[in-house]
This record gives structure tokens, C-alpha cells and sequence, in this order.
């Protein structure tokens, strides 16, 4: 049944602008006493300090004031209201007296700086000696608008509360809080949400990715319900959903007209996962005259003309976004301020959450100082972006042959190294953010069977560290292991995983390229052995990803892109900084990236910005952490999260405008079919593991089928081509291909006998891994081009 998108969107409207009918939000959260854990910490002024952690809480950052632990809860809230107050209705709690007083919050500690240079902060005497902290255990953080107009309030909910006077904490087993809505927008053209013209809502994606947001969750369970029980079709969006004279897709490339071919394969693939995949150059962008920057923050610069074109493309259709090319090809937008240390490095921070977030303000005129933030980022996304910091043809060849062996594994290797994570840390890291809280509080047994930690022997500080070297590190990882995190002191070239003292030197290193540094040989990832096991990194360390190449050595490359563009070794993805990182926060936006993949979204481009979204307070330090942490790669593809299995067969029978498929013996699929040989295209998802679709009238004779399901390789069943004339530009993936005048044995009695054409001005390639047949009724016009490829990689 096709899908009536018009009508869908105006339910979700209907759900989301009828929320300002509803009484003020009343909300309770509990906690349990025995994840309440004390512990004792001395200090730099010879006290010793009770320290409070619940479960893997982010704590109060506030330098002087008792570092107790908080949460933040997430409410979906009325589109209209801009103003937001809130009220502790009642609790249950229970008073605790503390041997010492609540260890006093420290300065957050830069991952570039060494912690020696931070004296210790002691307890502020005005807090310490009042009659309770914080004034209130819920507060309002912030607001905001996920996918253009749901717009969402972040409470602060501490579980303990300090009372300095008495030197006891009560802590709160429930908390039951009112958000009161302020005064209503007129209408929702005067706030910063946005509504998408032409937003898919077939998979109820950005709605499933809400449910798992907000705290309400019964707010958008109805909608939800009512978008399962439809069809999940897809009718294309063609060229009358454009903006301007450029055209607009759901996976969107953006680099320049001379690297533009080079991203064709890449294209054919996402078609072939039922996307509709285009490439956009700038060149186009620049020269569109009604193109004249972000409307938003009224900044005129190449970025926000970019930012402009991604408004108009999101508002039609468009959820991914790859960035084709380092800021010579495709611009960044770079925050700006004065800091008051390391000043160039925190005051120039370029990050493509600008190209994310297209609801907030990121006017670059204002002034963002070290430790105050005057700007309102809401972090939120409307769409998925990632980046290839390529400059050549061959990077971006060596990248797209890295994603597609990730995703596809032509090769049949052994996928099992998947379940297998890998940790380094060193230093301050080391004592500080411990990779082994990571595992047990966030990752937990339920993703990764082996976890390995390379940390500093016998100590973080120790003068002369015995363990590891940066050799044994990549000897480590050439065991295959398919998630790689990284926590230690780097630069663009290298990141630290052993040194004297904090972060001294002699050091060892993770290096990005064999002759960084000439003491030490076999540690760089040209020294990786996984060409058929790639790996996804997450790094916590400083400027391994500058996408402006700040202080990458001339003619060399920085961590982040030799891992991704560099040669047969490396992987699809690296998550990291294009700037410094603070320890402490840089370690809580790393386990709420986590928490995602955890509870069931595992694509990438997805965990980073929701991540963000999550994460983020209205302080200086997350937002800093949060612009500096970027992704390199395609923002849409899925993390494995199991050993991925195989389907062994698929049926299909087809005839124009009918389709048939089934695959027997497993649940939980989704056919992707994607329409050859027509500039228009048309793209379908229909879920079932035994499926009988009709087209609706729709008349093409040729499409791909490609079948998916979670943790599972893509599979795509034998293609039929007869009866049909190859036009336009096309890369195809197949297993193997049969193509003439009659070729389908189950298409005979259809009707569907004819030659087949490539026609003048075509131009088709098809990748294969198996045979290819070219039969009677095949022919090429003068004029054609058509090309066999044999998928080796």
C-alpha cells in the first residue's frame, strides 16, 4: 500500500502542536540507595575528602563546589513555549552522615596540558559553609529541537544533596518535578523549530530514535504504533522536491567538481541500500544566486552558504551527510573567543556539528571565552554527518574499498574479531578516567566478548614505565579487534601510550605514519595487518583529526586520516577531536556515545550527534568537548554488534509493477530495492521475510533487491536484466548478473521478453563477485559505455 506522506506528516504535527494543550509536565525519577557508593580522596591541601559517585552519573564541574554526582533527564515539552521554570513537588530521601567533608570539584583537566600545572582547588568556604547544596536537586539545563521541531527541555536531577553545616548528604530515592511552559509562541514559524516539507516517516526513525531520548516516552507512543501498522514503502523524492536549481538527496556527498567522480562507487553503493544517494559540489552551492548564507546566524561565509543549502535539502528529504574533502575542498565552521591558555588551539575549534545542528545560532561574531559560553548550540541533529579528509582520486578510492569491505566483507573472512574491543590509556587518563569504569559501567557484557587494556606499567606517573610500547600496541591489535578506543595525550601525528612522569619524555607512541618518530619502529597503523578485519576508533586524545590539518608536519598525515584514507589497513570510521579534549568531559561524552550503541542504534553518524545532543550542558567546558569531537566517515552505516551471519539464498520473482521475494528461515528483514536506468530512480523498503509487493502502477522493469537485517550481511540475489534500455549514469553491485532478451526463468510467461540497450550517452558499470552472462538481445549504442567490474576487495 503506498504511503501517504502529506497525511503522515500532518499526524506528527498534530501530536507534537497539540502538546501545548496539556497541563504543565510532572515528571518523577528514582534512585537506589545501593548504588550510592562513598568513598575517601585526599587532597592537595593535605584533607582527606568524601567522595560520592552513583553509577556512572557525570559530577558537578563547578571548581570549589562539592563534586556530587547528577543525571540529566530529557522531556519532550510543547514546540511553542520558549520559557521553562521548574518545581520539586515532593521526595522521598534518607540522611547520611559523611566522615569528611564532599571532596571540592577541580579545574577540568585539558588532555594537552599536564595536571601538575592545575593547583588544587580547595572547597569554597561561601558553599561549604551554607545550609545546603545545590539550592535545588532538579533544574532546569536547556532546550531545544531535535529533527527540526520536537522540542525537548534537559532537567538536571541530582540524587544526593549536600548539607555542609551538618557534613551529611540526603539522599533522594524519588523526586517527582513540574515543568511549568512559560508564555507560547505565536506560532511555530517564530521559534527555531523546523518542519521538514518532505520527511519520511515509513521506519518512524527520528521517532524511535526520540522514544529512546526522552524520559515521556508515552508522548510519542501512539505515533509509533500508528507507523508500524502502515506499509513501509518509499516513493522516491524526485526533482519537484528540490530547492533552488540544485537537487537534494536522503544520503547527500558534498565535495568538490574534481573529486566528485571518484564518489561514484560510493553512491552505487548507498542506492543499493535503498537510499537515494547523490553528490552536490560546492562549486554548485557557490554559484546558486539565491544562496547567500546561514538565514540563522546571518553569516555570509562559504560554510554558511553550505549551511543554507543543507536547511533546504534537510527540509526535503535529506538525513545523511557526507563531507567529501579536508576545508580546502569543503569549508568548516570554526568557533571562535579568547582563551586564556593554549589560546590558539581553544579559541579556533573547527567542528561540522554545524552542519548538524541547523536550529541553533552559531553567529561567529560573538565572543566565546574561555570558561563562558554566550551563545545557545543546542547540539540537537536534523541531520547525520560525517567526513573524508580527502584530497586525491586514490583517498577517497581507499576509503569507500574500507566501508564496503566493513560493510559487506566480500572477501568471506572471519567476522568474529567484531566481538573483540581493545583499550590504550596512559597518564592522567590513566588516573583519572579509567578505561575499565568505561567497560563495566557503560559498554557492560552485552556487545564485546574479549576487552583488552593497554595501560602504563607499573603506574601512570612512574618516571621509567616498563609497559607499552607503541609495537606492542599495533602487535596487540593485529589479533583482529573490531572496536579500538584511545585515551591518552596526542598531537595530529601520534597518540601517547606510555611516558615518564605525565606525559614526559622518553614516551612511546601510536604513531600515524612509520617515521614519526625515529626511536621507535613497527608503531604505526602502517604496520596493521587488518585489511580484512577493519576496526572502528573512538579517540579521547588531542588533534588527532584536525579537518583544517592544523599542525599536521608538511607531506605527512594526522591519526584520523591514515587510519581512514591511508592504506590497506585502518577502518570506516574514526571518532576524535579536531582540537584538545578535556579528560573528564571528554570521558562523559564517550559513555553516553556509548549508551546509544548499547540500547540499539548502531549507526555511527547517529551515536555522535546524539551523543552531543545528550550530553550537553549550557557550560563552556561540554560545549567545547562537543564541537571538538567530530567524525571521520559515513555517517550511516552500522557498527557490528555481534558476529554478523550470512543469508545463504533468496527468491524473487518479478514482472513490472509486481515483485515477490522470500527468504526462508529467517526473521527480521528488510528488502531495499532501488530502480535502474531512470534519472528519476525510485527507492523501496519493505519489511518481511516473505513479501508479495505491488508497485502501484508504477511501470519500471528493472530494479535491485537488496536484503538486510541487524547483524547481517547484506545480501543481494542473482539479477535478471531483459526487456529494458540502459540510460543515465549507474554503478551497480551485484553477486552475479544474467542480461539479454530472454534471461529470467521466472519472468517468461509476464510478458517481459525484449533486448536490452545500453543507450547513447549511458554510462553503466556493474560490480560483481561472481559471473556475469551477456546474452543474445545485449547491445551497446555508439556512444554507450558499459563495463564489468570483478569486486576483489
Amino acid at each position: 500500500m503506498k504511503r501517504n506522506k502529506i497525511r503522515d506528516l500532518f499526524l506528527l504535527s498534530a501530536v507534537l502542536l497539540s502538546l501545548p494543550c496539556m497541563a504543565d509536565l510532572q515528571h518523577t525519577v528514582t534512585f537506589d540507595r545501593n548504588k550510592l557508593v562513598l568513598g575517601e580522596q585526599a587532597g592537595g591541601d593535605g584533607m582527606v575528602y568524601t567522595t560520592i559517585r552513583y553509577e556512572d552519573f557525570r559530577l558537578n564541574q563547578q571548581e570549589g563546589h562539592p563534586e556530587l554526582p547528577f543525571c540529566s533527564v530529557h522531556l519532550l515539552v510543547p514546540v511553542e513555549n520558549a520559557e521553562f521554570t521548574v518545581t520539586i513537588d515532593s521526595y522521598e530521601s534518607e540522611e547520611v552522615t559523611l566522615p569528611h567533608p564532599v571532596y571540592p570539584a577541580q579545574t577540568s583537566i585539558l588532555a594537552g596540558s599536564l595536571s601538575a600545572n592545575y593547583p588544587f582547588v580547595t572547597p569554597d568556604t561561601r558553599v561549604y559553609t551554607s545550609a545546603q547544596y545545590p539550592l535545588s536537586v532538579s533544574n532546569i539545563e536547556r532546550d531545544g529541537y531535535f529533527d527540526g521541531d520536537k522540542h525537548i527541555v534537559t532537567v538536571s536531577v541530582w540524587p544526593v544533596g549536600y548539607i555542609p553545616q551538618a557534613n551529611k548528604v540526603k539522599f533522594y530515592r524519588s523526586i517527582t518535578f513540574t515543568i511549568h511552559y512559560g508564555a507560547s509562541k505565536r506560532s511555530v514559524s517564530k521559534t527555531n523549530a523546523m518542519q521538514p516539507i518532505h520527511r519520511d516517516l515509513e521506519s518512524s526513525e527520528s521517532l524511535e530514535i526520540l522514544q529512546k531520548t526522552i524520559a515521556n516516552k508515552d508522548m510519542v507512543a501512539p505515533l509509533l504504533a500508528k507507523s508500524r501498522t502502515r506499509s513501509v514503502s518509499k516513493e522516491s523524492r524526485r526533482r519537484a522536491g528540490t530547492i533552488y536549481t540544485i537537487p537534494c538527496y536522503e544520503y547527500c556527498i558534498v565535495t568538490s567538481r574534481q573529486l566528485a567522480p571518484a564518489f561514484r562507487r560510493l553512491v552505487g553503493w548507498k542506492r543499493m541500500k535503498g537510499l537515494d544517494a547523490g553528490v552536490i559540489t560546492m562549486e554548485e552551492i557557490l554559484n546558486e544566486p539565491n544562496i547567500v548564507g546561514d538565514t540563522i546566524s546571518d553569516i555570509n561565509d562559504n560554510a554558511g552558504k553550505l549551511r543554507q543549502y543543507l536547511m533546504g535539502a534537510y527540509a526535503n528529504g535529506t538525513k545523511y551527510v557526507l563531507l567529501g574533502g579536508n576545508i580546502t575542498v569543503v569549508p568548516a565552521r570554526f568557533r571562535t573567543g579568547d582563551g586564556k591558555d593554549y589560546q590558539y588551539w581553544l579559541s579556533s575549534i573547527p567542528t561540522d556539528s554545524y552542519y548538524g545542528d541547523l536550529n541553533s545560532d552559531w553567529d561567529k561574531n560573538r565572543n566565546w571565552k574561555y570558561g563562558e559560553m554566550t551563545d545557545v548550540i543546542d547540539f540537537w541533529p536534523e541531520l547525520y554527518v560525517g567526513r573524508i579528509l580527502c584530497t586525491t582520486n586514490a583517498e577517497v578510492e581507499r576509503y569507500v574499498n574500507k566501508l564496503i569491505r566493513y560493510e559487506f566483507n566480500p572477501q568471506d573472512a572471519d567476522f568474529s574479531y567484531v566481538k573483540n574491543a581493545f583499550y590504550t590509556q596512559s597518564d592522567e587518563f590513566q588516573s583519572i578516567f579509567r578505561q575499565a569504569q568505561v567497560i563495566s559501567t557503560a559498554w557492560g557484557d552485552t556487545i564485546f566478548s574479549k576487552q583488552t587494556i593497554f595501560e602504563e606499567l607499573p603506574t601512570a606517573a612512574d618516571p621509567s614505565p616498563t609497559f607499552p610500547s607503541g609495537k606492542q600496541v599495533i602487535d596487540e591489535i593485529n589479533k583482529g579487534y573490531g572496536w579500538i578506543s584511545l585515551h591518552g595525550h596526542g598531537n595530529p601525528s601520534r597518540v601517547t601510550v606510555s611516558s615518564s612522569g605525565y606525559d614526559g619524555k622518553p614516551g612511546s607512541y601510536l604513531a600515524a605514519y612509520e617515521d614519526y618518530d625515529t626511536t621507535e619502529i613497527g608503531n604505526s597503523w602502517e604496520n596493521l595487518k587488518n585489511i580484512n578485519s577493519p576496526s572502528i576508533v573512538y579517540s579521547n586524545s588531542c588533534t588527532n583529526m584536525p579537518i583544517d590539518e592544523f599542525n599536521v608536519v608538511e607531506n605527512r598525515t594526522s591519526v584520523g586520516k591514515s587510519f581512514t584514507t591511508g592504506g590497506n589497513y585502518g577502518g570506516p570510521a574514526f571518532l576524535g577531536h579536531t582540537r584538545l579534549s578535556y579528560i573528564e568531559t571528554g570521558g562523559d561524552l564517550y559513555k553516553e556515545f556509548i549508551k546509544i550503541i548499547r540500547e540499539g542504534d548502531s549507526r555511527i553518524g547517529v551515536a555522535e550527534a546524539m551523543s552531543k545532543g545528550k550530553y550537553t550542558k549550557s557550560d563552556w567546558y561540554d560545549r567545547y568537548e562537543c564541537c571538538s569531537h567530530n567524525l571521520l566517515g559515513c555517517p550511516e552505516f552500522n557498527m557490528w554488534t555481534d558476529v554478523p551471519e550470512r543469508i545463504d539464498s533468496m527468491y524473487v520473482e518479478s514482472w513490472p509493477g509486481f515483485l515477490k521475494m522470500r527468504i526462508n528461515g529467517w526473521n527480521n528483514c528488510t528488502f531495499h530495492l532501488t530502480g535502474l536506468f531512470k534519472n528519476e530512480g525510485f527507492f523501496y523498503h519493505i519489511k518481511g521475510s516473505n513479501s508479495t509487493y505491488r508497485f502501484s502502477g508504477k511501470s519500471a522493469n528493472c530494479y535491485t533487491v537488496m536484503a538486510t537485517r541487524p547483524n547481517t550481511f547484506p545480501y543481494i540475489p542473482h539479477l535478471y536484466i531483459q526487456n529494458i534500455d540502459m540510460t543515465g549514469e549507474n554503478y551497480i553491485f551485484g553477486t552475479s548478473v544474467s542480461i539479454g532478451y530472454f534471461v529470467d526463468p521466472l519472468a517468461g510467461s509476464k510478458g517481459t521478453k525484449g533486448n536490452v540497450t545500453v543507450k547513447s550517452g549511458a554510462d553503466i558499470i556493474f560490480e560483481v563477485s561472481k559471473d556475469v552472462l551477456l546474452d543474445k538481445g545485449f547491445e551497446i549504442e555508439p556512444g554507450g559505455a558499459f563495463e564489468i567490474k570483478h569486486r576483489i576487495i
